[in-house]
């Protein structure tokens, strides 16, 4: 093989690779979307926070009393993501801080449904 091409060859090869590793694999943006079983009531969903491929909802309790009925609570982003490998849930009680793990269950072409139950 002549040496003449074998420099522009490799420099092609390193474009390509550099190309693609800065436009990164093609994936898609999706809403993300958490339905959380609560132990007792009065859970108020506070927002969002995302920490590289983490995302934690937030839910809070303040008070003295608090139902002893198991409720349902329903939280979204407001906007799309790509890259989110872990969903959190956080839930503070009058200063006691807990965070659960939440479970994909449903995932379409621009939606991932998460699910917790507390504990």
């Amino acid at each position: 093989m002549n040496s003449k091409y074998i420099i522009p060859g490799i420099m092609v090869l390193l474009l390509i690779g550099a190309i693609y590793i800065a436009l990164g694999p093609n994936i898609p943006e999706k809403y993300i979307f958490v339905d959380v079983t609560f132990k007792m009531g009065g859970a108020e969903y506070q927002g969002y926070t995302i920490q590289g491929s983490k995302i934690t909802f937030e839910f809070k309790r303040e008070g003295d009393f608090f139902t002893q009925a198991i409720t349902s609570g329903f939280a979204s982003t407001s906007e799309r993501f790509r890259n989110i490998t872990d969903v959190y849930i956080k839930i503070d009680t009058n200063g006691d801080i807990n965070y659960y793990k939440a479970e994909k269950f449903y995932e379409t072409d621009d939606v991932v449904k998460y699910q917790v139950i507390e504990k």
